[in-house]
């Protein structure tokens, strides 16, 4: 069964799986500007010199942004439901993209 959204509903999608959804755009370009900083942030990357980074760091991060975000992540599938810090992510408008946040 297929669920309608409100065209006027963005999506958060990493690869081409949705991760989150909102139709608050001011709640979406925080968690995106987030995201940005974040994923610039090289110490997330390569860790500080004293300190041996996990290689789940990135995944560890982007989840923690989204966590503590009210963006509505019902949209995901169970599985397919954290943002992959390697493949694209961008911000859908329904099914037309209007902004490619990396990748």
């Amino acid at each position: 069964m297929k669920v309608k959204y409100l065209m006027n509903t963005l999506f958060l999608k990493s690869g081409t799986k949705r991760i989150a959804m909102t139709i608050d755009t001011k709640e979406m370009v925080r968690v995106v500007k987030e995201l940005m900083v974040m994923r610039n942030d090289d110490t997330v990357w390569s860790g500080h010199s004293d300190v041996k980074e996990d290689i789940t760091t990135p995944w560890k991060e982007c989840e923690r942004i989204l966590s503590k975000s009210t963006l509505n992540r019902t949209c995901a599938k169970k599985g397919w439901d954290e943002i992959d810090p390697f493949a694209t992510l961008s911000v859908f408008e329904g099914t037309k993209k209007i902004h490619s946040v990396w990748g």
